[in-house]
């Protein structure tokens, strides 16, 4: 994914997230650590509480083919560019 240097990290982490659909815990934090962003884990618990993202059950997971002990979650927000950070 080519990062758009007008967006600021949340907006990147949350569009990725709308790209990618299904993600791990793991997967966010690889993400945030290719764009330089330490916090990505802090902003997916943010996005859980707002009710962008939701868990998934691990029946979910496993058909998913997800086969980590990590939670993993999916985009169900607003569109990434809609997300406004106050």
């Amino acid at each position: 994914m080519q990062t758009d240097l007008y967006l600021s990290k949340e907006e990147q982490l949350a569009e990725w997230m709308k790209l990618r659909q299904f993600f791990a815990s793991h997967d966010v934090i690889e993400y945030g650590l290719k764009i330089f962003y330490i916090r990505s884990d802090r902003t997916k618990r943010d996005f859980l509480k707002q009710g962008l993202i939701r868990k998934l059950t691990d029946f979910e997971k496993q058909s998913r083919g997800y086969n980590c002990k990590d939670s993993v979650y999916r985009w169900v927000g607003e569109q990434a560019n809609e997300i406004h950070t106050y």
